[in-house]
């Protein structure tokens, strides 16, 4: 499992609550009034540590916490790819999918749990210290199947990223994959995923508008006659960057030459007829609408 500092403070705050133990009456009263929520039917957090984290880990510690108390189902989907350390859109994450061949009968099934009764061998599963999850590969057929095709996508563009498989493998994997509820979604990830994408939110963008229709997206393309390499290349005409904040603050970062940089460079493209928009991550992960109505009206001036 991929392991970082965050996670292991996460870790250190999780409280065992399982009916099997000896619960205290401290803990019961810390549930009772709040200030522990649970993450699982097994494990909490106090509440002022959950609610300050960002989703992304937030939604990690929920995977964690529920795949730590499964008997035999194991972690899948967006929920295995936070704990895998592949790719993942920052967007909500209603429930954690596991993967099992007989689900637990509904009273005894945790809340918020997505139970998903499939067929999956023994070397489908990636054995852990405290819990299971399906191998990035499984887990990019179940976020197919959970999500569809733009999270799937971005996780197929990660195993091309991070060297897990090359093109040849993961297109032979999806030949030879059984039919299944969310395969055309998978097909047609394979069929776009490519090497270029940096990060998740280069990937995602990308598939938002392969999507929407748009075909000629290239990734992270160097422009002729210049030293730069763009994000995203749309229709040979649009140039589309993904940049969050921390680009422009800390404490050795020198924002107004970060600025008059980015103007210049700016100034390069656009004097050789590209039109150029920038996006946050977030702003193409919440409002994917907004960035496509945006998206087409540059073009239309890129065109003129």
């Amino acid at each position: 499992m991929d392991t970082g500092d965050w996670k292991t403070r996460l870790r250190s705050e999780f409280v065992d609550v399982r009916s099997c133990v000896n619960v205290s009456r401290e803990v019961r009263e810390r549930l009772d009034s709040g200030e522990l929520v649970r993450l699982s039917s097994g494990v909490a957090v106090p509440a002022s540590i959950i609610e300050e984290v960002p989703q992304y880990q937030r939604d990690w510690a929920r995977s964690f916490a529920v795949g730590a108390v499964a008997q035999t189902a194991v972690v899948t989907g967006r929920a295995a790819a936070h704990l895998l350390g592949m790719w993942t859109v920052n967007q909500p994450m209603p429930q954690v999918s596991m993967l099992t061949h007989n689900p637990p009968p509904k009273p005894t099934r945790q809340p918020d749990v997505r139970y998903v009764r499939s067929r999956f061998r023994p070397d489908e599963v990636v054995q852990g210290q405290h819990l299971s999850t399906t191998t990035p590969y499984r887990t990019f057929l179940e976020i197919a199947r959970e999500a569809g095709f733009k999270h799937a996508l971005v996780a197929a563009d990660w195993l091309l990223y991070s060297r897990t498989l090359i093109a040849p493998q993961l297109q032979y994997l999806m030949r030879t994959t059984p039919r299944f509820h969310g395969i055309g979604a998978a097909r047609k990830a394979v069929q776009y995923a490519v090497l270029g994408p940096e990060s998740a939110p280069e990937s995602y963008t990308r598939a938002v508008l392969l999507d929407a229709g748009f075909r000629n997206v290239l990734s992270n393309v160097w422009i002729d006659s210049t030293r730069y390499r763009v994000d995203l290349l749309v229709e040979n005409a649009l140039i589309i960057e993904i940049d969050g904040n921390m680009k422009y603050i800390g404490p050795d970062v020198d924002t107004a030459d970060v600025l008059l940089k980015e103007k210049r460079r700016a100034d390069t493209l656009r004097n050789l007829g590209y039109e150029l928009i920038r996006f946050s991550p977030h702003d193409v992960e919440s409002n994917p609408a907004s960035f496509l109505s945006t998206v087409h009206s540059a073009l239309n001036r890129a065109r003129r």
